[in-house]
Order: C-alpha cells, then sequence, then structure tokens
C-alpha cells in the first residue's frame, strides 16, 4: 500500500519534471481533492495509507496536471472572495486579481440606501455578481453571457451560494438581453487579450480554458467599445461603470469611456500594484 507521504513524494516528482511552478502545492491539492481531506490532514497524515483505486486515481489526475490541465478544472472548485464556485472548463476561472472588481463595487453599493441593480456582463462562472449578491444583501444582479456553459454553471454557483433568489441569470450577447433596462452598476470583466498574444500565454490558460473568454480582439479593446456604448444607455445618471482591465489598458479604456460620457474616471490597482479595474460614473 502507498502511503500519503510516498504519494505526494511521487507525484510532486512528476509535475517537477513537467515543469510546474508549485509542484508540492499541486500534489496536495490534488491528493486533498482525491482523499476528500483539507492541506492541513494531508501534511499531518502523512503515514496513512491510500487504497490502491485513490492511488490510481491520484496518479490520473496528477498526469492532467502534467499536460496543463489547471487545478480548479480538475477539482471542479476555486475560491473567491471567500467563496466557493463550482468551475468545469468552458469558464474562465476566476482569478484573486479579479476581487478587486467585486469589492469595488461592494463598497461603493454601501453609499446607496435601498435596492441596487447591478447587470453582470459576460458572466462566466458568475464569480463578480454572485459574489456581489453573497456580501450587498439589497443588491439584485441580473447575469448574462453567450455561453451555454456559462449560464448552466453561473446557476449552479448562484445555488451554491444562496443568492439564487436575487440573481436573475440570462443567455444572451454582451448586454442586448437588457437593451431596455436601467441599472445603477454595470460591471464586467471582459475578453481583453490580443488577439495576437493568446498563443503565448501560459500552456494552462492557452490550451485549457475557453478562448471566447479571453480574446478581445486585434488591439483586445473590442468589448469594451461595445459594452461602454450599451451601458451609456442602460446605467441610470449618478450610476458606474467597472471593469477589469489589463495592466496596460487604462488610459485607452478611459478615453473610451469618456468618449461615450462617462467622467470621474479612476483607474485601481490590484495586490500587485498593477493597473486593473476601471471605474467611471454616468453624470446625466
Amino acid at each position: 500500500m502507498v502511503k500519503v507521504f510516498q504519494a505526494l513524494s511521487s507525484g510532486s516528482s512528476i509535475l517537477k519534471k513537467a515543469g510546474s511552478s508549485s509542484p508540492r502545492l499541486d500534489a496536495e491539492l490534488i491528493l486533498g481533492f482525491v482523499l476528500n481531506w483539507d492541506r492541513i490532514k494531508i501534511m499531518t497524515e502523512g503515514e496513512s495509507e491510500l487504497s490502491g483505486a485513490e492511488y490510481e486515481s491520484f496518479l490520473r489526475y496528477i498526469e492532467d496536471r502534467a499536460k496543463g490541465m489547471p487545478i480548479a478544472y480538475i477539482t471542479g472548485h476555486k475560491e473567491f472572495m471567500g467563496l466557493d464556485f463550482y468551475i468545469e472548463p468552458g469558464v474562465l476561472i476566476p482569478r484573486a486579481d479579479t476581487e478587486v472588481i467585486a469589492e469595488t463595487v461592494i463598497r461603493e453599493c454601501k453609499s446607496i440606501d435601498g435596492q441596487v441593480s447591478i447587470a453582470d456582463v459576460g458572466c462566466g462562472s458568475g464569480a463578480i455578481g454572485i459574489s456581489i449578491a453573497h456580501y450587498v444583501k439589497y443588491a439584485f444582479v441580473t447575469m448574462m453571457d453567450i455561453s451555454d456553459s456559462a449560464v448552466e454553471i453561473s446557476n449552479k454557483n448562484a445555488d451554491l451560494n444562496h443568492v439564487k433568489e436575487r440573481v436573475k441569470i440570462i443567455k444572451g450577447n454582451l448586454m442586448e438581453p437588457v437593451a431596455k433596462e436601467e441599472f445603477d452598476f454595470v460591471v464586467s470583466n471582459p475578453p481583453y487579450i490580443r488577439t495576437d498574444v493568446i498563443q503565448s500565454l501560459q500552456r494552462d490558460v492557452r490550451d485549457f480554458e475557453p478562448h471566447i473568454a479571453l480574446d478581445g480582439g486585434r488591439d483586445g479593446l473590442k468589448y469594451y467599445r461595445q459594452i461602454t456604448m450599451s451601458a451609456s444607455t442602460c446605467i441610470k445618471a449618478g450610476g458606474m461603470l467597472v471593469y477589469e482591465i489589463g495592466f496596460d489598458q487604462g488610459k485607452a479604456v478611459a478615453d473610451i469611456m469618456l468618449r461615450a460620457g462617462f467622467s470621474n474616471i479612476n483607474v485601481l490597482k490590484d495586490l500587485a500594484g498593477m493597473d486593473r479595474c476601471i471605474i467611471g460614473k454616468k453624470i446625466c
């Protein structure tokens, strides 16, 4: 029988040879998933034995990771804003950097008395909109995505995080499904990577995450232009448009927002000190 510490050693070795930047951590997370143990138990129960089936399952997932499959797609889960989100191939994996977008809207909601209406455009897994609904109990969030997978997974995550009664999830292209509605906030993490950069991305992103959620067109700004134009007619006076942006896109996106009539535009940084979020207000 193989013991936990032996499995971790063999798994780490395979991942190290495959070029993983965190082979031990990856092995611990995968073994924890197989055994349904947390990392503390994995690290303190090294002498415990795995069944043959458990070890085979572990090695199979290790091989998937060695080929570049992201951990979140292997385990089916990713933490975001302290919440658990179900994840599978077909939606972008939520990143910690994106939390600044949700945190910004949550903070701004505190200045509004009464119900807050929010549109989450291109919702993917639902991480942003569902997090806002979870932490702002008077927020009602309409989420939309053109992907069937995104709509299905967002519905699962709304149930998982107990906000289904304040979240509406619609299939549709950008803001077309809500063209005649008005919101206090429009928030989006749109595809913003330039088309010619996609093939140079890290393997686990390039080969496994959906390109539809990554590719922002020739200059990376395609969806900012389209969403901003729609948002300019769908945001209430005094409402806000909030985007995630690439580290070098602040000025370009600010110019798009200014031309559409937004003002008080600010670029916010993520924990690494990189430009990550842009926010603008609709005055009238």
